[in-house]
Formats: structure tokens, C-alpha cells, sequence
């Protein structure tokens, strides 16, 4: 609820809404979250139209995880999510449940197989997964690893490579924790009607990893009939092969009820698959087996055995064999049963599952496995698999709770979304992965969906390498270690892949040499949409960076030299082979693409560059180490190699890069994070000032709909190398805030899920690329970790509104660490060596070095003994102004009119103009700060820097809240702009791209084809200076308002865009 004053004073701009302290506002901007459509209703726009329901269809729920009414509630104390909101076929709503080896996709009502549906028009079409295959979205059921091979995917973007070689796209298989209940001529599942349930509650318990859903079934509205229904599933950590379900169901009248109970495997999930064979084994067991499509010699099995632990039921039929739907690969068992009033039975199923992939006999496997889990029962297999998943959860979660209490601070609903994302995402990622244990069952890669579901076909890209690698290695290494042991296993397909005949045709590389397909899946090969040449060079520069940062974490010398190295060094022979020397001695690549998809098949793009030359340095470096020859080509390289950098120090993406870019992703920021690049070297000067510049441009380029794990980079790099202020907050919230989807706080890829919003692209959801960026930020950001540097190196700095953080177990260089940080001071301790560490047992001390090279500090260097806590005083950077006397800066802002995604309120004075706060309309807006804390200051200037969009009229009140009438006004003067004014939309040449209004399907080739890289440099906007003539003396009540309307930019108006203008920073300067 907004509540509005309105004094005779503020009339000024009709219409608009003055915001007043102590009204009770939300700070969340309004966020459009629909669902995909298809091209015959609301088709996708590539301009951020919105989405128009048909007006048939109930309202979509606010999956904002800070919604008013926010869809789920968190115990935090048993680390568990709860919801009373029940949303079909929403793939938002779904849980999910895997343990490294098998996994699914939950229903919102149950442990059912669901299809999603179109949310906002009866009549549209089914929403899709996103690129390459567009299948329809529905809940998926998985083996890791089980991928199919097949000619070619529904898009693709390099259709010359078909030819190359199959594509290898992962497959499904039977949804295998189904229960349906019939009653009459009504069935209990997904598809039941909403009318008919009542009291819902579904809970997601991430201490112990289960799913649970209770509520009322009333399968016939006018008849008496009425159930307690209590579902509860988990896939056991003890037992690679087994997933475990139990139906609780309990009449609720007087009288004696017949139902019918349908253990079902559901074949519609088996995606990309064919049927081996289906049946049944005795009593109460069924199977199916299933192939990938085009590999007739690789199976599935899937077998359930069934189990009434209560046998007092008055009457239980013999078992009948059922196909519960028309899909082919679908069987069930079912029993027809009488219950009496008030006497809940109980049902179980035990599911058993194997692939040839991993087990010779995977029906015998599979078969034993279902019967081994019935034989010792549920209690077993919930207590063996709980014991395990507490002992995950317990110990290493990073904590955001008062360390003296143990609780999170009160009324801080910010610091309990970032606890919950912090416990999410390590399950997210921890259910991805199996413990290394020998057997090299953990081989395989992980894909953006995880088991769970399939988007971007399940494939293997980068983002395991560099998004979702450094965060879980730090503490789980010994998980992490399955994300390197798959690209292990590609290494000799990545050598094939360099000698193929169109490859070398064009590049010399020789037989040592690799190159990484850009998707993968069972083979590694190049194909349409994983091309290995003349494409992402850097994803073989990930890959080593991953081994490296594995030795620097593990100290696990004997297995990095044995497995590791000859791939780290095989990178080495792939960089010279694509690099060439120029006349003036320099190395550059001529066609490739960096992080940036928006420009494809550039030269010398910065990160990728950057990369070469941190790969081959620390080559060089352990080449010295194991005493090995150093090609010379090599040294020359490392000394060499071309960085793009414009005339004004600014770092260019690629060369000649135009100065009106819009950026899709993290591209040269990555260069401060993960890179962490060396201050002084050949190639590139890499100062603290060059850096912050870099950061400074680059969020101001950043696209605001780019995928999830961008504003992650920006908030580490802005805790490492930001100037002053608090914008690092506003990073994290557009980081993690925007994409995450309430009920079980899930990451989506983007922060807009409606496809006319975003530009067409259905999101990968869930997306465990965001979930490994938000988990860095911890580490890498407000302990400041720098992964370059072999002794453990921190630089850590905790701003507001953040009051506590602890990392209660890490590893680095082969030791074991915790920390425990508030806003000043930081605790470290050395708490051991890890196990598989190369150092000796018994080592008593290690090195530590305070603040990162290059950066706000000098560094310390510190030696800390074994179980000795350090206390190190924080980088308060964040207490520094960006303009000097600034009153406002990082106060608290009090109210807000809505504004547009990702233009978080409280970007209008967090002192960094890369953010920025921006109405969702033209109409008049406002935006209110409490400045009680600089109360009685007098003030002499009042800045606002507008960015590339500007108000046609604005102006700043100063007042008390106990008088508001006599508040001081400041009418603020515009920038003279000589233009027409046409209903407060003014068009005008030269004051913001078009890019900016484009969404993420518009590539920028050919954009600003004017402007060359000696063009780029820092770009301030549009910026208002009004100054108080000495003789007005004006100090600064309680309350600072700022009230803007109308918008002048070349894309106010354009293509339905209704938003008003942006405001990048605001400042009042009180006396010097």
C-alpha cells in the first residue's frame, strides 16, 4: 500500500504522485513475469512490448521473490520453503529433485508428470524450451549423461558443420515418481481441477532434500466424498539408483470409501527416445526401457515396485497392469481399495534406475536396486539419505545470520532472500553432482538445467567451467571435481577436433593441440550448434583456467600432473596455433567471438586475448616449475599478444569496436573477475584506475535484460575495484534479486520470463549458470578471494545493508579456512589441510596476503598458525564519496513510483552512475530519500545526471515531515535540447542508441559503423547542475524528494516503450 500527501505546494507537475516519508512502499520494481506464447497470440516482439492476457484466464501470480504478497514463506531454522499457492503448468512453480545420477521435474501438485500451459490466452501455444530445440516445456525426468545423437536440432546456427558430425542433445525418461488417485470418474493428478482442492501446502525441505504437498481433495463437489492427501518424494543420496515416494491418504467422512491407487512410469517425459521394452515382474513391480534416439546399443531402465506398509486395509484388489495415458513408453499398477473413515492408508513406491551408459546390466541394476529399497523400507532410505543432505547443509552454507544469535537480522527481508538464494543454490548445485568416489561415475558434464530439465537441449557449455565451477570447488572440491573429469574425458575428441581436415586447412595446429566444441554432450565433436573453430576460442581457455584453479584450490599435485596437466599444456599449443604476428610483432586472433554474443566474428576480443595471456603465463610459469622446455613462440606470445585498448585507456571489446555498443553479457568485466589480470605487463598496463574505468563504462553498456549471472561479475568487481559508494548492493539485487522466481527461489535466465517483454527467448529455467554466479559473489566479493594468486589473497569489505557473512569452511591451496565478516572487521582462521592435499600432514602455518594487487590498498602480508583466528580491518571503500560533500549518498530511499526492471530505487544514490532509477511511465514520478541524518546541513548544489533520457520537467522538495507545507523547491533546468515537444515525448537526434530499446535478439553487427574504437571513452549523459545563489540559505530537512515527468530520447515512445526517463545519480552538495 502507497500512501500519498499532497500539499498546495507540490501542484507543479499535474498528475503526480509525491511519495512521503513513513508511507509503506515497495522498493520492488514492477516486473512483468509471463509466460511463453506462441506466434498466433501476443507473438513475440523484438521491440518489449508486454504481454495482453485475453482476459479468460486468472491473473498470473508476482513470482518475485520481494512481491508484496510473496508466494512462499522460509524456515529458516529448518532451511525449508513453504507455499499455499497452487499454479499448474507454470514451470515456475516446479520442484526439483536429483541426486547427480537420476532427477526430475516436480508438478506444483504432486510428484505428477505436468505439461505447461498458456497462461494468458486459451488459445496460444504451448510455451517452449529456449534455442536449440524448442520442445515443448514440460516436466522432465533425467539420467545424466543420457544423450541421444541425432543429425541435427530444430535451429541451428552453423548448419555448414552438419555434415561434420552428429549433434548430441540430451534424452528423457519415463517421469517415474508418479501416485494417481481415482475416485468415481475423477483422477488425482496434475491435471485435476483446481475446484476440487483445497488447504494446499507444498514445502521444498533443503536440509534434508525432500518435496512435500498436503491439502484436501474433494473429488466431487456435490457428493461427500473428501481426502487428506499427503505426498512426499526425495532421490537418495545413499543410493545412486533409487528415488522413494509416499502416498498418505486419509478419508475425511463418515463413511467407507473406494478408491483406486496407480503407480505409474510416465513415458511422455522421455524425450528424444524410444521404447526398448515395458511390463511387469511379479506382484507389484513394473519397468521400462528406453533408448536415445539413434543409439540403439544405449538403454534406460526404470523399475518401480509398490508397497502398502499398513496392511489393515478392510479390502485390497488384486493388482491390475494399466496404460494411464496414450503415450506409448507408459505403464501403471494399479489396486482398487475400500478405506474406512478416518484410517489413512499409506502407499510407497521404490524406483530403481540404471543406463548402460554407466551399468553393463542396467536392468539387473535397476531391478535390484527397486528391490533392495523395498526389502529395507522407507525409514531406512529417508534416514541414510537425510543423514547425508544434513551433513551437505549444515556446515558449509554461506551465512548471512547474526553470529551471536544465530538468527537473520530482523525485519530484514533482504537479508533473508540473499540466505535463501545462498541455500538454493548450493542445493541446485550440489544435487548436480556426484562425490568423487573412484568409480568415475561423476564424469559426466553439467548443463545449464542440471538433470532436472532439459533447456539448451542439456548440453554442456562454459558456463560449468566458468560460472558454476568456482563457487562449489571452493568448499565441495571433491564434487566440483566431476565438472574436470568431463572435460578430461573429451580430450581426446578436443585433439580430433584440431585436425580435421577444414580446420587445418585454415590454422596450422599441431597434433598436441585442442579445441572444445562449444556445446557438448556425449561426444565433444564439432557441430551446428557447437562449432570449435573461428567461434568461442576462449571456452579451451576456461577449461584450463578450471584445472588450474582446481590445482590452486587442492593442492592435489599428483593428480593435476598426471590428468590435468597434459591438458592445461595442450591449450598452450591451441593459443599458438590461432594467433598471428603482425608486422609490428603483435599476436592477434582475426575471427572469433568473446563472451558477447551480440558481436559475432571479431578481431581480438579483449577477453579472449586476456585469457590467452593468462593461460599462457601460468603454462610458462609451471613449465619452469617441472623444469620442461618453454617454446620459444610462446615466451614471445605471453609478451606480445594484442588486448584492445582505446586512445583513452578504456579497454575495447573487440578491435574497432563502435562507442554506442549495448553489451549482452559480462565480457570485459571478466576480466577483473575471474581473470583477475596482473597490474603491469607487455600486453596491458592493467592499473586500479584502468580497471575502474573499464567497470565504469561497461555497466553503463550493460544490457539490463541480459541472462542472470552478468550482475554478479559486476557486484565482485565492483566490491574488488569500485571507486566509492554503494552500488554493489544494487548489483547484487539486479543480480540475484531479478531472477529469482518465488515459490522455491529458483534462478531464471532472465529477469523477464514473458517472451514479448524479453524478445522471444523462453528463459532456461532453472538456471544453475546464475545460481554459480550468485554463489562467487560471497567469496570473491566480500572476502575479496583473487583465484590468480597460488597463497590465499583476500581484500574483504562487507557494505550495508549487508551486517554479517560466514564462510564457515573454504579451501585454498590446499588448506582449510573459515571467516566471519561484519561491515568493519573480518575474522579468518586456518582450520586444517585438506586430505587429498599434497602439503604435508602435519603443516603447523601458511601464508595470507591482505588486499588484491592493483587495487584500492597496499598488501599485508600475514602468517597464520594453525586454529589462530586473524582479525583483519575491512576496505571501506563504500564509505567514500564520489562527488566530495555529497549528502545524500547510500541514504536510505523511503518511497518509490514503480519503476522499470532492473531500475532499482535505490540506484538514484548509490554514487555510481553504471545503475539507475527509472519510472515505469511518463506520467510523473517520485522518488523520496531520508536524509534525517544530515538534518540542518546547508546546501549549495543539486546534481542530477540523467544518462541518455530525460525528463521534460523535474524538480527536487526539501522538507520536514512534521511541516511539509513549507518544504523549499527547486524548479531544475533541463538540458537545452532544441526539439518539439509532442505529448511529453520529445524525438531527437544523438542522445541515445536505438540498441537501447532492442532486446536480446537484435545483434548490434553494423551498429555505429560512424564511430570507431578512438570514439569510446567515459560517457556521463545528460546531466543538470542547479547551484543556490550564496544568499539563499536552504538547509536539509528530514526528506529529499525528487519529481520527474515526461521523457526526450530517441526511444521514449518508440515501439510501445512507456517508460519514463532515467535518472543514472542524484546529488545534493552541502558546504565544503
Amino acid at each position: 500500500m502507497i500512501i500519498f500527501r499532497s500539499t498546495n505546494n507540490f501542484d507543479m507537475i499535474t498528475g503526480v504522485s509525491l511519495l512521503l516519508p513513513l508511507a509503506v512502499v515497495s522498493l520492488l520494481p514492477a516486473i512483468a513475469l509471463g509466460a511463453d506464447y506462441g506466434d498466433e497470440v501476443n507473438p513475440a516482439s523484438q521491440f518489449k512490448t508486454k504481454t495482453i492476457p485475453d482476459g479468460t484466464m486468472p491473473p498470473l501470480p508476482d513470482f518475485g521473490v520481494l512481491a508484496g504478497h510473496r508466494l512462499s514463506s522460509w524456515d529458516d531454522e529448518n532451511l525449508t520453503l513453504t507455499t499455499n499457492v497452487l499454479i499448474p503448468g507454470n514451470f515456475l512453480a516446479r520442484k526439483h529433485l536429483s541426486n547427480g545420477y537420476i532427477g526430475l521435474a516436480e508438478a506444483s501438485l504432486g510428484p505428477f508428470f505436468e505439461r505447461d500451459f498458456n497462461q494468458t490466452h486459451r488459445d496460444g501455444k504451448q510455451p517452449t524450451e529456449p534455442w536449440p530445440e524448442f520442445n515443448p516445456r514440460q516436466s522432465f525426468a533425467g539420467i545424466i549423461g543420457f544423450f541421444d545423437r541425432q543429425h541435427n536440432t530444430t535451429e541451428t546456427n552453423y548448419p555448414e558443420l552438419l555434415d561434420r558430425g552428429d549433434e548430441s542433445v540430451i534424452s528423457g525418461i519415463p517421469h517415474f515418481t508418479d501416485i494417481s488417485i481415482t475416485a468415481g470418474d475423477q483422477v488425482l493428478n496434475a491435471t485435476v481441477d483446481l475446484a476440487t482442492i483445497s488447504n494446499f501446502s507444498s514445502s521444498l525441505n533443503l536440509m534434508n532434500a525432500t518435496a512435500s504437498w498436503s491439502y484436501t481433495w474433494t473429488p466431487n463437489l456435490n457428493g461427500s466424498s473428501s481426502f487428506g492427501i499427503e505426498y512426499m518424494a526425495f532421490i537418495s543420496a545413499a543410493r545412486v539408483n533409487v528415488a522413494a515416494v509416499q502416498l498418505t491418504v486419509t478419508p475425511l467422512n463418515n463413511t467407507t470409501e473406494k478408491i483406486t491407487i496407480t503407480d505409474i512410469l510416465d513415458g511422455r517425459s522421455a524425450v528424444r527416445s524410444f521404447l526398448g521394452q515395458k511390463g511387469h515382474d511379479d506382484a507389484s513391480s513394473i519397468y521400462v526401457s528406453n533408448y536415445p534416439n539413434g543409439l540403439p546399443d544405449v538403454s534406460a531402465w526404470t523399475y518401480s515396485t509398490a508397497k502398502f506398509p499398513n496392511s489393515s486395509l478392510s479390502s485390497i484388489s488384486p493388482r491390475s497392469i494399466v496404460s494411464p495415458n496414450n503415450n506409448p513408453m507408459t505403464i501403471g499398477q494399479e489396486w482398487n481399495l475400500k478405506l474406512q473413515s478416518g484410517h489413512p492408508i499409506i502407499f510407497q513406491k521404490f524406483v530403481g534406475i540404471a543406463s548402460t551408459d554407466k551399468f553393463p546390466n542396467a536392468q539387473t541394476t535397476a531391478a535390484q536396486a527397486s528391490d533392495n529399497a523395498t526389502r529395507d523400507g522407507w525409514d531406512v532410505l529417508y534416514a541414510e539419505h537425510t543423514s547425508i543432505w544434513n551433513q551437505r547443509m549444515q556446515s558449509k552454507i554461506v551465512d548471512y545470520r547474526n553470529p551471536t544469535t544465530g538468527r537473520l537480522p530482523e525485519n530484514d527481508t533482504t537479508a533473508e532472500v540473499d540466505q535463501i538464494n545462498a541455500v538454493v543454490s548450493r542445493y541446485m548445485i550440489l544435487q548436480t553432482l556426484l562425490q568423487e568416489d573412484g568409480n568415475d561415475l561423476n564424469d559426466n558434464g553439467i548443463s545449464v538445467g542440471g538433470i532436472t530439465a532439459d533447456p539448451y537441449a542439456g548440453m554442456t557449455f562454459w558456463d560449468m567451467d566458468i560460472w558454476m565451477f568456482p563457487g562449489i570447488a571452493l568448499t565441495d572440491p571433491d564434487y566440483a571435481l566431476q565438472m574436470i573429469k568431463y572435460r578430461v574425458k573429451m580430450y581426446s575428441q578436443a585433439k580430433a577436433n584440431t585436425q580435421e581436415d577444414y580446420v587445418q586447412e585454415k590454422y596450422n595446429f599441431d597434433n598436441d593441440s585442442i579445441l572444445y566444441s562449444w556445446t557438448s554432450g556425449r561426444y565433444g565433436n564439432a557441430t551446428g550448434t557447437g562449432p570449435t573453430l573461428d567461434y568461442e576460442y576462449h571456452i579451451n581457455t576456461d577449461v584450463a583456467k578450471m584445472m588450474l584453479d582446481y590445482r590452486r584450490i587442492t593442492r592435489n599435485e599428483e593428480y593435476f600432473r598426471e590428468e590435468l596437466w597434459p591438458v592445461v599444456e595442450s591449450v598452450g599449443h591451441t593459443i599458438e596455433g590461432v594467433l598471428k604476428k603482425d608486422d609490428q610483432g603483435k599476436w592477434n586472433i582475426w575471427n572469433m567471438t568473446d563472451p558477447d554474443e551480440w558481436t559475432n566474428h571479431v578481431k581480438n576480443g579483449a577477453f579472449t586475448q586476456a585469457s590467452f595471456f593468462q593461460i599462457m603465463n601460468s603454462i610458462i610459469s609451471i613449465k619452469k616449475e617441472y623444469n620442461e622446455t618453454i617454446p620459444l613462440t610462446w615466451l614471445d606470445i605471453a609478451e606480445n599478444i594484442t588486448i584492445p585498448v582505446s586512445s583513452s585507456g578504456i579497454t575495447l571489446e573487440y578491435e574497432d569496436m563502435p562507442s554506442n555498443i549495448t553489451v549482452k553479457q559480462a565480457d570485459v568485466t571478466l576480466m577483473l573477475h575471474p581473470l583477475s589480470l596482473p597490474e603491469s605487463s607487455k600486453p596491458i598496463n592493467y592499473t586500479l584506475e584502468r580497471k575502474q574505468a573499464d567497470l565504469q563504462y561497461y555497466t553503463q553498456k550493460q544490457s539490463l535484460h541480459g541472462p542472470a549471472m552478468t550482475f554478479a561479475i559486476n557486484t565482485i568487481a565492483t566490491l574488488r575495484y569500485g571507486r566509492s559508494g554503494c552500488s554493489a548492493s544494487t548489483y547484487n539485487k539486479m543480480g540475484v534479486f531479478s531472477n529469482l522466481r518465488a515459490p522455491w527461489f529458483l534462478m531464471s535466465e532472465q529477469a523477464n520470463d514473458d517472451i514479448n517483454a524479453n524478445g522471444g527467448y523462453p528463459p532456461a529455467f532453472p538456471f544453475l549458470t546464475g545460481h554459480g554466479g550468485t554463489m562467487q559473489i560471497a567469496f570473491y566479493g566480500y572476502l575479496g578471494l583473487d583465484s590468480s594468486q597460488d597463497v590465499l589473497t583476500i581484500q574483504p569489505t562487507l557494505p550495508p545493508p549487508k551486517q554479517h557473512l560466514t564462510l564457515n569452511e573454504f579451501n585454498w591451496a590446499g588448506y582449510t579456512f573459515s571467516a566471519s565478516m561484519n561491515n568493519t572487521h573480518t575474522n579468518i582462521t586456518f582450520t586444517g589441510v585438506s586430505p587429498s592435499s599434497s602439503n604435508p600432514q602435519n603443516t603447523t602455518s601458511v601464508p595470507m596476503v591482505q588486499n588484491l594487487p592493483a587495487s584500492r590498498h597496499p598488501q599485508f602480508n600475514f602468517t597464520l598458525s594453525l586454529n589462530q583466528t586473524l582479525t583483519l580491518e575491512n576496505d571501506m571503500y563504500w564509505q567514500d564519496l564520489t562527488t566530495s560533500n555529497n549528502l545524500i549518498q547510500c541514504l536510505p530511499i523511503v518511497g518509490s513510483d514503480p519503476t522499470e526492471l532492473n531500475r532499482w530505487p535505490e540506484s538514484v544514490n548509490d554514487g555510481d552512475v553504471g545503475t539507475s532509477w527509472q519510472p515505469e511511465n511518463t506520467k510523473g514520478s517520485s522518488i523520496s530519500i531520508d536524509t534525517t541524518s544530515v538534518a540542518g546541513e546547508r546546501i549549495k548544489t543539486i546534481n542530477v545526471v540523467w544518462g541518455q533520457r530525460i525528463p521534460t520537467s523535474a524538480f527536487v522538495i526539501i522538507f520536514n515531515s512534521t511541516n511539509a507545507s513549507e518544504g523549499e523547491e527547486f524548479i531544475l533546468p533541463l538540458p537545452d535540447l532544441d526539439t518539439p515537444d509532442v505529448a511529453n515525448t520529445i524525438a531527437i537526434r544523438d542522445v541515445d542508441a536505438l540498441a537501447d530499446a532492442m532486446s536480446s535478439d537484435d545483434s548490434p553487427e553494423g551498429d555505429g559503423e560512424e564511430n570507431s574504437g578512438d570514439d569510446v571513452r567515459l560517457e556521463e549523459g545528460h546531466k543538470t547542475t542547479y547551484t543556490l545563489p550564496d544568499d539563499r540559505m536552504v538547509h536539509m530537512g528530514d526528506t529529499a524528494v525528487l519529481q520527474i515527468a515526461g521523457c526526450i530520447g530517441t526511444t521514449c515512445g518508440v515501439f510501445g516503450d512507456e517508460a519514463g526517463a532515467t535518472v543514472e545519480e542524484w546529488e545534493i552538495i552541502g558546504e565544503s
